[in-house]
């Protein structure tokens, strides 16, 4: 689990990326759910899942684009002054040209807008075996781990 290090306005964001973002409009949530599970190599079955958050009270769901193109998705969300961050991915073809680190500015911004001083988030612990981008990302968003959660796989 990492928590960002203050509160919102406390931390200065990088510079922007040239990817662009923007919020999923509802009509939109069957491609969101889509995009998800192929990120995360999730089974399809799992897309209206992820589809039934777009809309939703305290929920925002974000693209990444590729010109007009959805490539990447980044959901948040928010009560009150808190706001967890979740579902960022790139779908494989994609990755490594800035796509999570503008969704998650983008989300940053949003929560920010909304109130909200503090954001968590979580993701795979890094080792010295594998590299961990995602947390690198939010390294540098001020995040800092808090704790560490085991997993299990079924």
């Amino acid at each position: 689990m990492l928590s960002g290090d203050g509160t919102a306005d406390e931390v200065s964001l990088p510079t922007p990326s040239t990817v662009k973002t923007r919020k999923v409009r509802h009509d939109e949530a069957e491609v969101f759910g889509a995009l998800m599970c192929a990120g995360f190599g999730f089974p399809e079955n799992l897309t209206a899942l992820w589809a039934a958050i777009v809309g939703r009270d305290g929920w925002s769901c974000f693209y990444a684009l590729d010109g007009d193109v959805p490539v990447g998705t980044g959901a948040m969300f928010a009560s009150g002054s808190f706001a967890w961050l979740g579902g960022g991915t790139t779908v494989p073809g994609f990755q490594n040209r800035g796509a999570q680190k503008a969704l998650i500015q983008a989300r940053l911004e949003d929560g920010a807008d909304r109130g909200v001083s503090t954001f968590v988030v979580e993701t795979e612990v890094p080792s010295a075996e594998k590299a961990n981008i995602s947390n690198a990302n939010l390294a540098k968003f001020g995040f800092v781990p808090v704790y560490y959660r085991s997993n299990f796989i079924l």
